[in-house]
């Protein structure tokens, strides 16, 4: 994927939705961030295979809490985009302030799967926050619905945790590429 208003040297965060859907009953997050870097392999078309990008999702889960603000915090200040290169936040503080500049929609392979079926595992409230009694590996858990600009992206509804979501993934804080070459299949970061 190509940024094309961002300069070599620039920094930035991507975040997708998995086009893949798993249950929320497992109360760790190493289970939901296999889940989302699986996904990521899944596809080349946008470069979410890359073995040097680890993705992590983000979740709130009952035995680990919020993996939600903290994974910005490599450089806090820096945008988030999600893999269509609308820009979805300015920066982590935007991310969870209820108003998101675009929704995240797009799956690892730049497809809007959100039309198909928008729910997205979540378990936090608006600000990032693990939320009481929703997150998860509880019985119920929060979701949010990732067509939506608005709070609604993560904190919307509470169905069983044994019902088959997706989830939101997040890529370390990446760098434009100084000679920005594609490759075989399109792809230049």
């Amino acid at each position: 994927m190509i940024i094309f208003f961002l300069v070599p040297g620039d920094t930035f965060y991507i975040i997708f939705v998995t086009s893949t859907t798993i249950a929320a009953t497992d109360a760790n997050t190493a289970t939901y961030n296999a889940h989302v870097n699986a996904a990521a392999d899944l596809s080349s078309v946008k470069g979410t295979d890359n073995a040097s990008i680890t993705w992590r999702a983000m979740v709130a889960t009952l035995n680990d809490g919020a993996q939600s603000t903290g994974l910005f915090t490599a450089d806090a200040s820096k945008p988030i985009y999600n893999l269509n290169g609308d820009k979805v936040a300015d920066n982590a503080g935007d991310m969870f302030d209820s108003n998101l500049d675009n929704s995240v929609s797009y799956s690892e392979s730049g497809v809007d799967v959100c039309g198909v079926s928008d729910e997205v595992w979540s378990g936090m409230d608006n600000s990032g926050t693990a939320f009481a009694t929703r997150r998860l590996g509880e019985g119920n858990v929060l979701i949010g619905f990732c067509d939506s600009s608005l709070g609604t992206w993560n904190f919307a509804a509470s169905p069983p945790a044994t019902d088959t979501y997706r989830v939101y993934a997040v890529s370390p804080l990446l760098t434009v590429a100084a000679a920005v070459t594609a490759n075989a299949s399109g792809v230049a970061w």
